[in-house]
């Protein structure tokens, strides 16, 4: 998937290809079933923070 602004500084409004904007998301649960299925939960927490990274 790309994103039309992904550079550092990129406004929140920028989009992917198909027409979501970037959003961050954070952990909320996290479960492990007894077949050993693993469940997460996340909720939104805003838009998607652009940096860099080396």
């Amino acid at each position: 998937m790309t994103t039309s602004g992904t550079a550092a500084g990129a406004s929140s409004s920028a989009t992917t290809s198909s027409g979501a904007a970037p959003t961050a998301f954070a952990l909320v649960d996290s479960r492990v079933t007894a077949r050993g299925v693993v469940l997460h939960t996340y909720r939104p927490t805003g838009p998607a923070a652009f940096g860099s990274y080396e």
